[in-house]
């Protein structure tokens, strides 16, 4: 059985840099169609040539991903644990990051391999969150920080 997820305080005032792609187009549908599938080494919905791009200038809601050292971690190994596609040896991502990760790329234990991790690809893109460029924090989200 796994276990769940603790949720850990964290820092919600960073922001992404901007990305090459501008706008994040995101499609809502009702759709028995629309289905997230394995797309080469990502998942995600096939055929977004197809949609039709509305761009607002009014966001709507604000989204804020909050997640653990460790999550991240593991998930930046998650895409490379299926490609690999050898899980008779590595059945779970678990045993990937145990048995190849962290002896072979690595070559540390977990703890300071996350460290690593989020100090090489995660902090250097976080940035403080500016409310006058990007719109103020909502109510909710204002009362956390």
């Amino acid at each position: 059985m796994k276990k769940k997820q603790k949720n850990i305080k964290r820092d919600v005032n960073v922001q992404p840099p901007p990305t090459i792609a501008g706008h994040m187009p995101r499609v809502y549908l009702n759709t028995p169609l629309l289905q997230f599938k394995k797309i080469k080494r990502r998942e995600g919905a096939p055929y977004m040539k197809f949609y039709k791009k509305i761009y607002i200038d009014k966001p709507y809601w604000f989204h804020v991903t909050l997640k653990s050292d460790k999550d991240l971690f593991k998930r930046s190994e998650r895409a490379n644990w299926r490609s690999r596609d050898d899980f008779k040896s590595y059945p779970t991502l678990d045993d990937y990051i145990e048995k190849y990760v962290l002896p072979i790329k690595y070559k540390v234990d977990k703890k300071t391999a996350i460290k690593e991790y989020i100090n090489t690809f995660i902090k250097p893109y976080l940035i403080d969150y500016n409310e006058i460029k990007y719109y103020p924090y909502p109510k909710k989200i204002k009362q956390l920080l």
